[in-house]
């Protein structure tokens, strides 16, 4: 119908203004979202944008697996084309198109980085964890700082590489630079006769990988995720420590939540009249204006003394969140910051009447971080002079920031610098996990100072959010108006006197009873049932406080209520109320995507109603172009952009779920050359799982960290009034650290049985834990001194007796033990019977350690080499990081028998003298960086690891029975 461009937007810009008039005067039965008529994109446009290296990419991924034939090419490759091959099959087969995703991931090659394992609807997935520079979005901020932390799931032929590089390096993390990727790869291409790349752009080769690896055998993967990949939309991943959290199943809940309200649980009714709201506010700055005033009666200048009392005697209780916000920040930089009352006035005159202006239009406790962001821009933008942009939009970051802490605003970042040179737009890139929204409702019902309607309002409104993706705002303002009495249970978001929606697009429907599970349906009907029997005006409130059906819930109390909740049972200190929110819509991205396993397991709902989900957002199950639109719709968006940069954060997941089916079928010869292993031991591995590649590949890495978390299904459906059952969490080895915390609590003086409760650990357990800690601790040497525990600790005051071995304060340390234990942990498992005899090799260890030399005191050779190759061959220790110091009597030389020690192959053995006439030796273990501490300014010698010792000491303290502590000389 409209054949030009100019056309269209003519005629796009009319139906726009068109339903937008016919929304405010309410014309349509229904409200029409106003995405639903935008234009869309041609369906080529993903070939439109990719440029013309697509097709050089296809044939550079071909030669590389044709070249992989011939594994002697891959033989004399240094240290630093191996880390460029990962990088090449990154591109080509992993899905890695963004170039500042690529310089993120090398940094994370060349600083030792290993990949961390997640079992996700019961398969296996390999990720590691990156910091990106130079981009246009971030999700960790810290410090005052904003970084975006990216994750990368590995497919199988970069997996195999990434072990095989970790195994060959030789180079340390310092002798690595990032440099020119393109130019680094072409090199190792002519090594391997490929033509190289022909552009001179790097990120124009990195983003033409996309082409590889989205067309691989059984990959299905949308022109959204594509463009995720290649970095043409943001969006952010979910932090780690958040994601970790969002993989466990079980949380402890108390038995009694006390969280006492600091605000009053009621809102207000919203005047319509505007002035009413100025006039307030008029009434608010001019109090503040006056109470910060320079002089006082007779001219006489006031101090900052004088000026705190009057500001903290103002009764702030009705006032606006901008005026007790402003309140509290002049007391802050009096009396906190100690700043003069002239530097108040100043701030008072500079910003005070803008954040006054924001807050009759906004509701600063709703704002997100984008929302905050574009706030201050049009404020430094349209009333500020350039000259004096920086000074304000300081004054604002500092605010804000005072805001932040106190206040619990949403985190953002203001541009002092202009257009041009615009900061990255933080995004809270929070996600509740399954297992913490079923505690969290749990939690409500056992909180102390509400009645028995308010926790069920409060334990829907959480419902809401969580299944519907609802704002706090939108839930506070609904009335029995807003749900629709048809089966479908459809709620009405729209602008009434309780507020007004975010923008006009937040005007939508939203289907009930298909989002929640049947329980969860079945109470949120009987509740609205039982409203509608009693009441005597459909305009009451759906959800309400005390008595009064026509006052409000106050919104900042449920945000701080629930968000307190959120923070105490999780121990993430960035969760709150809207997090609910994030997490609603990047379940629906699963769901949009069709990955009905992974969407199973996080949202808890049988395929089945996955399936009608997908049919009442999108339409139809053959749709799938306009997918994320119906989402944005969905979500009261204006275009998918704002869902993909601020709420959809699985996309990196997606990505590698789509890409993880990929049906390779590679020779031995190519697996050689892929994995750097013998023929022969690859032969094996193909027998023993088929030619699988991703079994092959997952076979022989070595993550640093095994996160190992499966998503199960929950057997904690909620009903009222029933608790929840949380099993012993602590029985893995893995589990060490939060063992550490456990005792270390214990002997700061908590009880057993608050440990018990607080931790959800059996106290029997917990009981044996510390008679084992009890048992190490007498364990003495000759003179009657403790092997494990120094003079100086046990003498420091305790409630209760040391039992724990000193922490392990170096980062290199931390992740020696990390692998250890995980090493360990597999030992365990895989030798069955055999595992007593490890824990006989731990008890030797522990008792021949002594707390005044570094290492451990053997006098027969023999078990020496034992105890050494024993580490060895479990993968557990290699023979190199040990060294050896023998003591031989004067005027002798060693044993014949001590020659097979001096033939180890460990770092370092050196021979000395005594006056003793027993040849002996010392076992320690070097320090991973041992060379760079002795090469430091304090003139070390030797420096070792306490990392066995560590290790040893808690696995014994966790794992020992009492047979253990009978035998007096384990050798």
């Amino acid at each position: 119908m409209f054949p030009q461009m100019a056309h269209r937007t003519v005629a796009k810009n009319r139906i726009i203004r068109h339903v937008e008039i016919g929304n405010r005067e309410g014309r349509w039965s229904l409200p029409l979202p106003n995405p639903t008529i935008k234009l869309r994109r041609h369906s080529q446009y993903r070939t439109l944008e990719r440029h013309g290296y697509s097709a050089e990419a296809a044939r550079i991924a071909s030669e590389l697996l044709e070249a992989m034939r011939y594994p002697d090419l891959f033989r004399h490759l240094g240290d630093e084309d191996y880390m460029h091959m990962v990088l090449l099959s990154a591109i080509l087969f992993g899905g890695l198109n963004n170039l500042n995703s690529v310089l993120g991931f090398c940094r994370f090659l060349t600083s030792g980085g290993r990949p961390e394992q997640v079992q996700i609807a019961g398969q296996v997935l390999y990720c590691v964890y990156f910091q990106v520079h130079e981009a246009g979005v971030t999700n960790v901020y810290s410090e005052g700082r904003a970084e975006l932390w990216c994750r990368w799931y590995c497919d199988p032929i970069s997996l195999g590489m990434i072990s095989q590089y970790d195994r060959n390096r030789k180079l340390e993390s310092a002798d690595y630079t990032v440099g020119n990727v393109l130019k680094n790869i072409n090199t190792l291409l002519e090594k391997l006769d490929i033509t190289p790349w022909q552009t001179s752009s790097a990120a124009e080769m990195v983003m033409s990988g996309a082409a590889v690896s989205e067309q691989l055998d059984n990959v299905d993967i949308s022109a959204a995720l594509v463009g995720v990949a290649c970095g043409k939309i943001l969006t952010t991943s979910i932090p780690v420590d958040a994601w970790r959290a969002a993989m466990q199943t079980q949380y402890v809940i108390k038995d009694r939540h006390n969280l006492a309200p600091v605000y009053q649980k009621f809102g207000g009714t919203r005047k319509r009249e505007s002035f009413a709201n100025q006039k307030i506010i008029s009434y608010e700055f001019q109090l503040l204006a006056a109470a910060i005033k320079l002089t006082g009666d007779g001219l006489r200048k006031r101090t900052g003394g004088q000026t705190v009392k009057e500001l903290v005697a103002l009764d702030v209780s009705e006032w606006s969140i901008a005026g007790e916000t402003l309140r509290d920040w002049y007391v802050y930089h009096l009396q906190e910051k100690s700043n003069s009352l002239s530097t108040v006035n100043r701030y008072h005159s500079e910003i005070a009447k803008y954040w006054f202006d924001g807050s009759t239009s906004n509701d600063y406790m709703e704002l997100d971080s984008n929302d905050w962001e574009e706030y201050y821009e049009s404020v430094l933008g349209n009333h500020t002079k350039p000259s004096n942009r920086v000074y304000r939009a300081g004054r604002f970051q500092d605010l804000h920031d005072f805001c932040v802490t106190r206040f619990k605003f949403k985190p953002a970042i203001v541009d002092g610098n202009g257009v041009g040179d615009k900061p990255a737009k933080y995004v809270h890139a929070s996600y509740i996990g399954y297992g913490l929204y079923v505690s969290v409702k749990e939690a409500v019902l056992r909180s102390a100072n509400l009645t028995d309607n308010e926790k069920l309002n409060i334990e829907l409104m959480t419902v809401m959010a969580y299944r519907l993706g609802l704002r706090v705002s939108e839930i506070c303002k609904l009335r029995l108006c807003d749900i629709d009495y048809s089966a479908e249970g459809w709620v009405f978001v729209h602008e009434n006197i309780y507020g007004n929606n975010k923008s006009s697009s937040s005007l939508r429907k939203i289907p009930a009873m298909v989002l929640m599970s049947n329980s969860e349906w079945d109470r949120f009907r009987s509740y609205v049932t039982n409203r509608r029997l009693y009441s005597e005006s459909s305009k009451e409130l759906l959800f309400y406080p005390s008595f009064d059906k026509y006052t409000p819930w106050d919104k900042r109390f449920i945000s701080d209520f629930v968000g307190a909740l959120l923070r105490d049972i999780s121990g993430l200190t960035d969760l709150v109320f809207h997090s609910f929110r994030h997490t609603a819509l990047s379940n629906l991205q699963l769901v949009i995507e069709q990955e009905w396993e992974a969407a199973s397991k996080f949202m808890s709902i049988d395929v089945d109603q996955l399936k009608a989900i997908y049919r009442a957002i999108v339409g139809s199950d053959e749709e799938k172009l306009r997918r994320y639109w119906a989402l944005a719709c969905f979500a009261g968006h204006n275009d998918p952009s704002v869902s993909f940069h601020s709420y959809l954060h699985l996309s990196d997941l997606l990505i590698g779920l789509k890409l993880s089916r990929a049906r390779y079928e590679f020779t031995r010869d190519q697996l050689v050359s892929m994995t750097g292993l013998s023929a022969s031991n690859v032969t094996r591995r193909m027998r023993k799982f088929g030619g699988d590649v991703h079994k092959i590949a997952a076979s022989i890495t070595m993550p640093s960290i095994d996160v190992n978390f499966e998503l199960v299904d929950n057997p904690c459906e909620f009903d009222a009034g029933v608790s929840v059952d949380y099993p012993d969490q602590f029985i893995s080895m893995a589990s060490h650290d939060l063992a550490y915390k456990i005792l270390k609590d214990y002997q700061d003086g908590v009880s057993e049985t608050v440990l018990s409760h607080k931790y959800g650990i059996n106290e029997d357990r917990l009981s044996c834990w510390i008679q084992n800690g009890r048992s190490l601790v007498g364990i003495k040497t000759r003179e009657g001194n403790s092997r494990l525990i120094t003079k100086d600790r046990s003498s420091k005051e305790k409630f209760n007796i040391v039992l724990l071995p000193p922490h392990l304060n170096s980062v290199a340390e931390q992740k020696d033990a990390e692998l250890i234990i995980k090493l360990l942990n597999e030992q365990f498992v895989s030798e069955g019977k055999d595992r007593r005899a490890l824990l006989n090799l731990i008890n030797f260890y522990l008792r021949h350690v002594t707390t005044s030399s570094s290492g451990i005191r053997v006098t027969d050779p023999k078990t020496l080499v034992r105890f050494i190759n024993r580490l060895e061959s479990a993968g557990i220790v290699p023979v190199s990081r040990w060294a050896i110091r023998i003591i031989c009597p004067k005027n002798t030389e060693p044993l014949e028998e001590w020659h097979d020690v001096a033939k180890l192959p460990v770092k370092k053995i050196v021979v000395s003298r005594s006056s003793k006439i027993i040849t002996s030796s010392y076992l320690r273990l070097t320090h991973p960086e041992e060379e760079k501490i002795i090469a430091g300014a304090n003139n070390f010698r030797k420096f070792s690891a306490r990392t066995l010792r560590y290790v040893f000491h808690m696995i014994a303290i966790m794992q020992f029975d009492e047979s253990f502590f009978i035998v007096n000389n384990p050798a």
